[in-house]
Formats: C-alpha cells, structure tokens, sequence
C-alpha cells in the first residue's frame, strides 16, 4: 500500500474518461455525425443480415434475451438490493438488458420503418441501440474473461486455502453464469443476424464507459472501505498499471468486436453480389441499401478527409478549420 497510488489511479482513469468521450464526440463532429444517417441507422436496426434469416426470427431471439435477462436483473435486485450496483458486471448487463430490449422495440416497427421517412423518436432508439450494440458486444467479452480468467481462479485458491466454497459457488450460480457468460453468447448471436455494424473510431465511447465506472468504483472504495474487486484497491501500487492494462484489454476485445463486424459485412456483400437481379422483396431491398450506404460512408471517409481525422483541411461556419462536409 502506498499513499501515490490512489491520486495516480484516479488521474489515470480520469484522463482516460476525458480523452475517451472527447475522441468520441471530436470523431463524430468532425464528420457531421455521418455514422448515424437517419435512414440507414433505422434500417440497420431491425434488418438481418442474411436472406436466409426472417426479420421475425431476429425478433423472436431479441425477445426472449430481452426476457431472460430481465430474470436475471430482477434475481439479483432482489437478492442484495441496490448493492448490486455496486458491481460492473451489472452495469453492464443493464446496458445489455437495454439493447435487447429496445432491439425488440425496433424489430415490431420493421414493418412501420419501411413504409415511409424514419420519424425523430425512431432515429433516436435505433441510434442509441447502436451505441449499446457497440458497448455490449467488446464488454460482455471483457467482463467473461475478466471472470473465468482472474476472478475465479483467485477464488478457487482461497477456496483451497481456507476450505471456504462462497466464492465458487457464487461463481458458478445460475446468475453468474448468465452475466458472465451467455452474455457473450447472446451478443455474438445478434452480432451474426442483425445488419448493423461496429466502427473502429467509436473505440472512445467504450473506454469512456468502463471509466466512468472506474471513478463510481474508486469513490464508493473512499467512502465505504469495500473493494469490490479485490484488484481495484487503489491504495495498492499496482492498481495504476492494472487500470492502464484493462484499458489495453477492453482495446484487444473493441478489435475483436470490430473483426466480427467487418467479417459479417463481407459475407453480406458477397450473399448481395450471388443474388443480384431479379425481383426483390422488402428485406432483401434493405440489405442491399444499407451496403450501398457502407460502400458510400468508406468512399466518402475515403475522399480525402483521412477518415475526420486530419484537423485543417477546408473551413467550415465561423472560421473553424475542419475537414470538407460530408454528405
């Protein structure tokens, strides 16, 4: 224990927060916000990636997640109350909860989307469902191998060592076992049938959220002596280079997220190019649109504007130096 690590741990984790949302909302400003077009986000949210995968299947699959894990939440509100917020798994099964269950919500308007201009409330839920689905799916990875990689290991030695079981049963529950795995399950089963895609510079939201529950974490340990995690105690002098190798990990598990995601869009484009001509049904017409606007969003990020990153090129309104507007 020393007196250093503490303050060097909450800067750590605070330049972390501050410079993962400001690259955030820095990306997207820069590009006029081009990843969340009303039409293709709308779309995107409630198409499938496949032909051979009915709209109403990625529904039926969303509700039924969205119910399960509702279970699970209510499960263990009920059984150690608001404490349970205490723990990171369950923020971010929350978010997961959430995704589904607006993913639902979106799946029962297919039929509403395609007949005419996305509404505002619409483009809302399908943009925010997508800022989930880009949390959820490198978080639910993070937070299973952080599990099954660190935290029941150390349980089974003290098991071991103390002839004391709770940890490993808690491990092992049926509550754990949901949030702990089939979390990754679940998002890698709507990463594989819906259309929507994981962008590679929207990497900052993610580290953003991870600390801001690093800061929750830190504080409630200031106030209240519990741990939590018994390797986010941070008056160990350790915990900095922990909070610098987490970010490293939840990087490693974005790109993962962001290989599957392109992965499934080149088996789209090559389902789209086999099945060209013809006659086209409301689905297939959906699918083929939203890769139309893919291959536009690369051609116009492509155009010179090194992807929103280059900071003077052109101006904009009041003088700003800034990148070209997009479409």
């Amino acid at each position: 224990h020393t007196d250093w690590a503490r303050p060097a741990t909450f800067g750590i984790i605070s330049a972390q927060l501050a410079l993962g949302a400001g690259h955030f909302w820095w990306y997207n400003w820069r590009v006029q916000w081009r990843d969340f077009r009303p039409e293709p986000t709308v779309r995107a949210a409630s198409a499938t990636s496949s032909l051979w995968i009915p709209e109403s299947a990625l529904l039926g699959v969303r509700c039924v997640i969205f119910i399960w894990c509702t279970f699970l939440l209510v499960q263990s509100a009920v059984a150690e109350g608001p404490n349970c917020l205490r723990f990171f798994t369950v923020w971010n099964f929350m978010s997961l909860t959430a995704f589904f269950g607006l993913g639902t919500l979106l799946s029962c308007s297919a039929e509403l989307i395609a007949a005419g201009a996305p509404s505002r409330v619409h483009h809302l839920g399908a943009s925010v469902h997508l800022l989930l689905l880009e949390l959820n799916l490198p978080l639910s990875v993070l937070v299973a191998a952080v599990v099954w990689l660190v935290i029941y290991p150390h349980d089974a030695a003290l098991a071991k060592r103390t002839g004391d079981p709770t940890g490993i049963a808690r491990d092992l529950s049926l509550t754990s076992l949901g949030m702990h795995g089939a979390n990754v399950v679940f998002m890698v089963l709507e990463i594989s049938l819906d259309a929507m895609r994981v962008r590679a510079e929207h990497l900052g939201l993610v580290v953003a959220w991870g600390m801001l529950y690093g800061l929750f974490n830190g504080l409630q340990v200031y106030w209240t002596g519990d741990d939590v995690y018994f390797f986010m105690d941070f008056t160990v002098k350790s915990t900095p280079f922990i909070a610098v190798g987490l970010t490293a990990i939840l990087g490693v598990s974005y790109g993962v997220a962001c290989g599957l995601s392109w992965l499934k869009w080149q088996l789209m484009g090559y389902a789209a190019a086999r099945g060209a001509g013809g006659g086209r049904s409301r689905q297939e017409s959906a699918r083929v649109y939203l890769l139309a606007a893919a291959e536009e969003e690369e051609a116009d990020a492509a155009d010179g504007s090194a992807a929103g990153y280059r900071l003077w090129d052109g101006q904009i309104p009041g003088g700003v130096p800034a990148v070209r507007a997009h479409r």
